[in-house]
């Protein structure tokens, strides 16, 4: 394979990689734009209750307010308009973080994912329950970071870590700021379940940080599954930075013994650099198997 083909492919993984079951393209959208626009955010349980034509009536079932004046407990009718009519059954249920938008005395769904995507794919999907120990809500704080909470229980969860990953390898969460995900990043950056891991560290790696660089030049390779290793490839694919440590980390990754995807990244990544540092880890490349 490739550099360019791979690097092509991984590039698309952003707006791709979870919808590939689907029948048309999607994409996922700013969290930090839907969080300005909503003008209520909430946790909640929702239940299909009718179809008529492309909207879709739910009761929403509110456990937790992140944005908005309403309160836990409330059963609120929302409606999520479809781009076109995607078959689903009536009863459909699922727990998540929700994106509502208030229109006259209605409520609309903002959905998370733009496209034709089934319900699952408008809101980011939560475990269910109460949050747990050390994630509850700090009132001294915005409620943006309220939202980075949820976000760093959902990537803990073997359901939830799935789409979540797929939602940060996009970009989509980037825009909510260093400031609140920094913490949620590192906290899942030292997980001993692999993605978990792997998303905090990807989310490091997307501030810019060459720290994760090295920790994962530096750890065995068969600690990361190869959904962690593809979800790290995203992010090192983008990575901007130029400074010796992350030349030199970069550089391992390149001649590691991770997933090809991974490799190649690495050594986008350092070509895109444009510095005399990266040649010594370019050169021996030219006669292997990954071209450059």
């Amino acid at each position: 394979m490739k550099i360019g083909r791979c690097v092509a492919s991984l590039a698309m993984i952003a707006t791709i990689a979870h919808v590939r079951a689907f029948s048309s393209p999607a994409a996922n959208l700013s969290l930090a734009s839907l969080f300005g626009e909503a003008d209520a955010v909430v946790v909640g349980n929702a239940n299909v209750t009718a179809l008529s034509g492309t909207d879709v009536a739910i009761s929403l079932v509110i456990s937790r307010v992140v944005k908005g004046a309403m309160g836990a407990g409330t059963i609120l009718p929302v409606t999520w308009s479809l781009s076109s009519t995607v078959p689903f059954s009536m009863g459909t249920t699922g727990t998540g973080i929700w994106f509502l938008q208030k229109q006259g005395s209605s409520w609309i769904v903002l959905p998370v994912t733009a496209g034709e995507v089934p319900l699952s794919a408008i809101y980011i999907n939560v475990p269910s329950g109460p949050l747990p120990v050390g994630y509850a809500y700090d009132a001294s704080l915005p409620s943006v970071n309220w939202l980075a909470n949820e976000i760093a229980v959902a990537a803990q969860d073997p359901v939830a870590g799935v789409q979540l990953a797929h939602i940060a390898a996009s970009g989509a969460i980037d825009g909510l700021g260093s400031g609140v995900l920094l913490p949620i990043w590192t906290q899942l950056s030292s997980s001993s379940v692999p993605l978990t891991r792997a998303i905090g560290l990807a989310g490091q790696i997307r501030l810019g940080l060459a720290a994760p660089l090295a920790v994962l030049a530096g750890a065995n390779p068969g600690a990361f599954t190869s959904d962690a290793q593809d979800h790290l490839s995203a992010s090192i694919c983008r990575y901007t930075g130029s400074d010796s440590g992350s030349v030199g980390s970069l550089g391992a990754l390149a001649q590691s013994t991770y997933a090809d995807n991974l490799i190649f990244c690495a050594i986008h990544a350092l070509r895109e650099i444009h510095s005399r540092d990266t040649l010594p880890y370019l050169a021996p490349l030219l006669d292997s198997s990954y071209s450059i």
